[in-house]
């Protein structure tokens, strides 16, 4: 059953999604939702954030890609607020089918399609922005992933990336002392202080090879991207230029997650 658009005042995540067709990870996306909404305070200001840098980002109709969109949560409120031209890229198909149901159910033109981060199935320079959440500190290659990201840019077109701060201590203090207790001591703690860059397999069930919560800093950030002769650095900050814009730089990098923003030459 369809349902009319949602109003731009509401969250496609606060609404009825009724009964999507299910598949293997629909439950698993059920309670996904459900942790998102208990904050929602917090997610709202993530997607206002991720609007606005959009909105500076974009300069014309091309295509807006999501890499590693998971269920496609932003994807529809996104859309909902009238971005258009927004697809996603996910490696697991069935997440891709609860996003694209998601986007029938709520009349959005929001399209999530399957395949590999590090060999996206899109052709040169067929973006205009390319974006990631979280993503970076999980993908196996970050140098690959990086790089088919700017040969999908096209000339002119912006990079957008949000990832998570090893700096942000609400963040060092989870991944330290009470992700291992959530998983009984699989993550977290001295095994992901030390080896948060090795990859392994079939990481957290789901992803065939994987790092484990691999964050880094602004500062690194900046240094990576000063290696793509083909990019050139807009901004390299932390969410705290928004939500505490009035605090020194220096107390900022602590607050929030990374903010990266480069445009292709």
């Amino acid at each position: 059953m369809l349902i009319s658009m949602p109003s731009s005042d509401s969250l496609i995540i606060e609404l009825p999604w009724g009964q999507l067709e299910r598949n293997p990870k629909f439950e698993r996306m059920l309670r996904r939702r459900a942790k998102i909404r208990r904050r929602i305070d917090t997610y709202r200001r993530q997607v206002d954030i991720l609007e606005k840098l959009l909105h500076e980002a974009r300069s014309g109709p091309d295509l807006v890609l999501d890499v590693a969109c998971g269920m496609g949560f932003e994807l529809l409120e996104l859309a909902a607020r009238g971005v258009p031209g927004i697809a996603g890229l996910e490696i697991d198909p069935c997440l891709c089918e609860i996003t694209n149901a998601a986007a029938a159910r709520f009349q959005l033109p929001v399209v999530s399609f399957a395949g590999d981060a590090c060999a996206i199935p899109l052709c040169d320079n067929s973006c205009g922005i390319v974006m990631s959440q979280s993503f970076f500190e999980h993908v196996y290659d970050v140098d690959r992933a990086l790089r088919e990201q700017i040969r999908v840019l096209r000339p002119g077109g912006r990079l957008v990336i949000l990832d998570g701060n090893f700096l942000n201590p609400r963040l060092f203090l989870d991944l330290f002392v009470f992700y291992p207790i959530r998983t009984r001591g699989k993550h977290g703690g001295f095994k992901w202080l030390f080896g948060r860059n090795k990859v392994y397999e079939n990481l957290y069930g789901y992803l065939p090879l994987g790092r484990d919560e691999a964050v880094q800093t602004s500062g690194w950030w900046r240094r990576r991207i000063a290696r793509e002769s083909s990019l050139k650095l807009l901004r390299s900050g932390t969410g705290g230029d928004f939500t505490n814009p009035g605090l020194p730089r220096y107390f900022r990098n602590f607050l929030g997650g990374c903010i990266v923003i480069a445009e292709k030459l």
